[in-house]
């Protein structure tokens, strides 16, 4: 079952109306009548706004603390709050008015600009010539400044529509207007009126139905509050005095005897309830003055067929006779809530616009306006979470795009570092060797189709052929495990073959390479120096008066601070230079080659040992030769 809340604030009392069930079946479970706390006047100052902002929310707060559902409502908006005007648009069509709208509404409304109120209507009457339209025009800071408390009240209703068109819509979906059983056929053919008067606090609404539809509302910007003034200058009191008796009675702290007896003597002032009536006789003839003020404006044939009362004014003892004596129309209670049966039949004309908010929620009847828009657009929680969520979402995608191409290049920069095949100079290829592909990186120089290690200094060239037609069905960051793997294999097979075992030394180029590999391993512990490869070794033992002997070698770097790095790279080399070791001196041997890159730009630096001459050249053969 769905619970849902209609919210009625009015300027002295806060009603709440609780229903549970559905659009056909439904009860009250709730409902709450709260006055609200006053300012304390203070003499010479003027109100504080921010006061009454908050005595307001800590006045809905303990409204919903009495239990009331806060998850679903939807709040009345007095007809004193709004500009209210009965407009004609010359074109037909709901869709096509609301589009021109706030446009047409702007030359009705002179005391608000139209971008600071909210507008909507109704259709009153469709004519070939146009449609008449009912329209209420909201200002957007008294919208806002209660749905901001009703939201600190833990309260967020999904709409906010007009109390008149609220109250219309339930008296037609519980038969308040349905044709009398007293009138002739005449009668009944003809257009008939309905007068709904509503009795506040602060405002008095006339709401004129014509064939059980709205037809327009009138607003009169005072109500009991009248009537506080003249149960003041009855009794000599003032009219603070008065009103505080009056709210006590209305609250139903005492009640009044038959005989007219005092209506409680606790209270500030003695209020019998024939000063009530005398006052009351008074206020309705005032309103009737205005009711025949507002009449006169139309060219009816006949006075309204009832007077309907509700609010808390209609409970004022001798209102609802007052009124039918001065208009000579039947006049009757609405009674909203007692017509529903959702209270046991009690008439609680007070909760009338809060009870026909609630039927508006739960969908038992029409909601006609709704002045949540713009932004003060209703929206759920997940909405208001959704475009917070889906710029993370964004964000997280943008992240994850740069980091996976941030990825991507590195993992192409280091398969390009270990040999992927080098389209345009495999084209260039001739002879033999065109149906073997280029290398970059590393593997040009270990597996290319011409002059490379595995071409140039294996014997048996079909063994390199071997090798490098199954290198190019290898993946790149297999290749070159797969070379090593396969020259063991080779090296295992060449041992067996030949009788040269591992164990075996070489006592001169193995010892040059060993002293080299020790300068390495100094360098790779020195921070200085950080990443290195050394892609290319030649080793040439033995010298002739010509060619002395010489290790050449190709140190490549790839980051930042290349030259710095390359700078203790050489003072390590130059200082394995001596007499104690098989190297004589250390130079460049050719240029730098520079390795552009958008991640990592490179450097390649060739250079050479030149060997001493005292390096004896020999090798021990194993038993096999």
């Amino acid at each position: 079952m769905t619970k849902v809340t209609g919210i009625d604030i009015g300027c002295s009392c806060i009603h709440l109306v609780e229903l549970d069930g559905s659009s056909r079946k439904y009860r009250m479970t709730k409902s709450v009548t709260l006055p609200r706390s006053a300012l304390e006047p203070t003499e010479g100052e003027e109100p504080d706004d921010s006061e009454a902002r908050m005595l307001l929310i800590d006045d809905l707060k303990a409204a919903f603390h009495e239990g009331v559902s806060s998850e679903r409502g939807l709040i009345a908006l007095s007809g004193a709050h709004c500009i209210l005007r009965n407009i004609t648009l010359p074109f037909r069509g709901r869709d096509e008015i609301h589009k021109v709208l706030k446009f047409e509404a702007e030359g009705y409304i002179h005391s608000h600009s139209i971008d600071d109120v909210v507008v909507d209507a109704v259709v009153v009457d469709e004519r070939k010539d146009g449609t008449e339209m009912f329209m209420a025009a909201c200002p957007k800071e008294a919208l806002d400044e209660q749905l901001k408390a009703l939201h600190k009240a833990g309260c967020d209703p999904e709409r906010a529509d007009l109390d008149a068109t609220l109250l219309v819509e339930a008296g037609i979906a519980l038969g308040v207007f349905e044709q009398v059983a007293e009138e002739t056929p005449e009668e009944q053919t003809a257009a008939h009126f309905d007068l709904v008067l509503g009795i506040g606090a602060g405002s008095i609404q006339m709401v004129l139905v014509r064939n059980a539809q709205l037809w327009t509302v009138r607003v009169l910007r005072w109500g009991l509050n009248r009537l506080n003034l003249a149960l003041a200058e009855r009794l000599s009191v003032t009219e603070a005095e008065a009103s505080a008796a009056l709210l006590d009675w209305f609250n139903g702290a005492t009640t009044a005897s038959n005989d007219h007896a005092d209506i409680a003597d606790a209270l500030p002032v003695t209020l019998r309830t024939e000063d009530l009536e005398r006052a009351s006789r008074d206020l309705a003839a005032r309103i009737v003055k205005e009711i025949t003020r507002f009449l006169s404006g139309f060219d009816f044939e006949h006075q309204p067929r009832r007077v309907f009362l509700t609010g808390g004014g209609s409970r004022v003892p001798g209102i609802m006779e007052a009124i039918a004596a001065e208009t000579e129309v039947p006049t009757e209670p609405f009674n909203l809530v007692g017509r529903s049966g959702a209270n046991g039949g009690d008439s609680q004309p007070e909760l009338d616009v809060a009870f026909s908010a609630a039927l508006a929620a739960l969908g038992t009847t029409r909601s006609s306006m709704n002045f949540r828009q713009e932004e003060l657009a209703f929206r759920p929680k997940f909405d208001q979470l959704k475009f917070p969520l889906a710029v993370c979402a964004m964000l997280l995608a943008l992240f994850a795009f740069v980091k996976g191409f941030k990825m991507h290049e590195k993992i192409q920069d280091n398969e390009r570092n270990i040999g992927i095949v080098d389209e345009k100079r495999s084209k260039k290829s001739k002879g033999r060797a065109k149906r073997l592909p280029e290398y970059t990186g590393l593997l040009r120089y270990i597996a290319g189709p011409e002059r490379s290690y595995l071409t140039v200094r294996l014997d048996d060239r079909a063994d390199a052929m071997k090798i490098l037609r199954g290198l190019e069905v290898v993946e790149v960051q297999q290749r070159t495990g797969y070379i090593v793997g396969r020259l063991n294999k080779l090296k295992e097979k060449l041992e067996t073959d030949t009788g040269y075992f591992r164990e075996l030394k070489l006592e001169s180029g193995l010892s040059v390479l060993q002293a080299f590999a020790a300068i390495v391993d100094k360098l790779d512990k020195d921070e200085g120096v950080d990443r290195f490869v050394i892609p290319v070794i030649h080793l040439q033992v033995g010298s002739t008066p010509k060619k002395p002997g010489s290790l050449k070698f190709r140190v490549a770097y790839r980051g930042d601070q290349l030259r710095e790095r390359n700078d203790v790279f050489k003072r390590h080399m130059k200082a394995a230079c001596g007499p104690q070791g098989p190297f004589e001196s250390f130079e460049q041997n050719g240029n730098p080659m520079h390795y552009p890159s958008a991640f990592e730009p490179g450097m390649e630096y060739p250079y050479q040992f030149i060997l001493r001459d005292d390096i004896p050249v020999f090798q021990q053969r194993g038993s096999g030769q």
